[in-house]
């Protein structure tokens, strides 16, 4: 399912994403510059004219304690994130798992009565009554076929359903 049409992926992803401190450092390390345009100053990352002027900017750092909470909770956002993902592939494979067993259902369904107008029509054109057993038999494996594959499924999504 796509995020946009799950709110809590979107929630996830945008936690995730500040959690990283992946782009922190390079706002931390690029230069600024100082330019004169006219009656304005500018700052900017680059360049900005030819005045332009490299200043030394002092960042302030964070305290060991605030380094260590910072941490913590770009832990937590990512443990909190990696939950909600978790979720939603279970919430996805219980769907599919009803899905499939609905389908599985209306296969069987299709397969069994497919051999029994079958075994109707031959009874019509035939007095043989081997031929009507040997379909029966047929319904009766391909329906049990059908079940246990069903009920495969409904355990697992059982299963599931009880997380």
């Amino acid at each position: 399912m796509h995020p946009r049409h799950h709110p809590a992926a979107a929630r996830l992803a945008i936690a995730a994403l500040l959690a990283c401190p992946c782009g922190l450092s390079v706002a931390a390390d690029a230069p600024m510059y100082r330019c004169q345009q006219g009656d304005e100053v500018i700052f900017s990352q680059e360049p900005c004219g030819p005045d332009a002027r490299a200043i030394d900017v002092q960042y302030d750092a964070p305290s060991a304690a605030e380094a260590a909470a910072a941490d913590q909770a770009a832990a937590a956002a990512q443990s909190a994130a990696a939950a909600g993902v978790a979720d939603i592939e279970r919430t996805q494979r219980i769907e599919g798992l009803e899905r499939e067993i609905r389908h599985l259902q209306a296969e069987r369904d299709r397969a069994v009565n497919a051999l029994a107008i079958e075994r109707q029509q031959g009874t019509e054109e035939r007095a043989d009554a081997t031929h009507g057993i040997e379909l029966r038999g047929e319904m009766r494996a391909t329906n049990d076929d059908y079940n246990a594959r069903i009920e495969a499924r409904e355990i697992e999504l059982q299963q599931l359903l009880a997380q």
